[in-house]
């Protein structure tokens, strides 16, 4: 048993070995969930016209960053971050496959890359790998659910989906950073920290509020809050050379445009904090309220305020951004909550449950949790092989 199993868990944690096979099976499940629809299909799911146009403006410019975008008669500045989408002009290049083809197969691999990643970060939030395991399955099965799965692996997904793995990978090794303060956990957390803005605009805000919720609720120490504004300063190094050349052609405009939004309406981000899952995922969403009572009951804030953050910060991700809390919530729920109840109510008249009916009984709560939770992502994975899902 790990040092810090929770006593709600007393029976032996999974081994490596047996959550490396779960991992592969969550993952495997996840790709022809994924591979259906998009092999449906012979364009990328939900458009994706714009970022096509950006991928061949950057082949046509030799692979040095464009001035403008080619889409809508040359109007609009390039000042979006490109590095998925040099990614994908080399793909293309390198392999001579159709650039709609680059778009489909893309998204999907780097949305199952995000899921991986997001097991190492459950990994260190602990207590046990069954936790992770659990975590990172219901988050598979929450951005499996439409509309987030189309945010993902459709066409409009290609920066989307890179820059959320950059983003899990950046706090996860952020989060290693403050528990060991290890230099070397300083320089990725600013290397996965910098490739997720050169990505996506929306996954700094990810990695800011899922920074700073460690840190203020769980990791609160100097050494980690020095190390934290020196990761934040040398990612720099890495978003830069991009931000120099953006600068230098277009000024600030491009970015005070896109940071453009709505005034923040605390009565929506409380709304959407409240009913969100339960209108997308019902039944995880009910899991993840179980979650959240559990954990204020263990006096354990640090998920809840990175959920409430997400919310907060960035309606417009929320849907996805706060799958990643939120299933780790979920898992809470379930094994430390609905799991020993489940033994309680085995042990009552005061029977003896042995340590093998536990085992038992907790298999089978989890079985029913994946089932219930995966069936909405099989309905919608089979409602986007539709011809309407995607362009002729």
């Amino acid at each position: 048993m790990r040092p810090d199993e929770s006593s709600a868990s007393p029976s032996p944690d999974l081994t490596r070995r047996q959550s490396a096979l779960g991992l592969v099976g969550v993952l495997a499940l996840l790709a022809v969930l994924y591979l259906v629809p998009v092999l449906s299909h012979d364009w990328p799911l939900a458009d994706g016209g714009l970022f096509y146009a950006m991928i061949g403006d950057i082949i046509g410019a030799g692979f040095a960053l464009p001035q403008t975008i080619s889409y809508q008669q040359d109007v609009i500045p390039f000042a979006y971050p490109p590095l998925v989408f040099y990614f994908a002009a080399a793909a293309e290049a390198a392999t001579g496959l159709a650039r709609e083809d680059v778009m489909r197969f893309l998204p999907p691999l780097f949305t199952l890359l995000a899921v991986g990643s997001l097991y190492l970060l459950a990994i260190e939030f602990g207590p046990t790998r069954r936790h992770a395991l659990l975590s990172t399955a219901l988050f598979g099965a929450l951005i499996s659910i439409s509309p987030a799965v189309t945010a993902l692996i459709g066409g409009g997904g290609l920066p989307r989906s890179l820059g959320l793995a950059f983003a899990i990978l950046a706090v996860w090794q952020g989060v290693r950073m403050f528990k060991r303060g290890s230099w070397w956990n300083v320089a990725f957390t600013a290397l996965f920290a910098g490739l997720a803005v050169v990505t996506h605009p929306q996954a700094g805000v990810f990695l800011v509020v899922g920074l700073a919720a460690a840190w203020l609720t769980r990791w609160r120490t100097v050494r980690g809050a020095v190390q934290l504004v020196i990761a934040a300063a040398a990612s720099l190094l890495v978003v830069g050379p991009w931000l120099t050349v953006v600068l230098g052609r277009h000024g600030i405009d491009p970015f005070i445009s896109a940071m453009a939004v709505p005034e923040r309406d605390l009565m929506a981000s409380l709304l959407a904090y409240v009913f969100l899952f339960l209108t997308l995922a019902p039944f995880i969403a009910v899991l993840d309220i179980v979650g959240q009572v559990q954990q204020v009951a263990a006096r354990k804030p640090h998920l809840l305020v990175w959920r409430l953050g997400v919310f907060v910060f960035d309606i417009r991700f929320s849907p996805i951004a706060a799958a990643a809390p939120a299933s780790m919530l979920a898992a809470h729920g379930v094994l430390d909550a609905i799991v020993p109840l489940t033994w309680q109510l085995l042990g009552r008249g005061g029977r003896v449950v042995t340590e093998r009916a536990r085992a038992r009984a907790r298999q089978v709560v989890l079985a029913v949790v994946l089932v219930l939770a995966f069936l909405p992502a099989v309905w919608t994975s089979a409602q986007l092989t539709d011809p309407s899902a995607a362009m002729s």
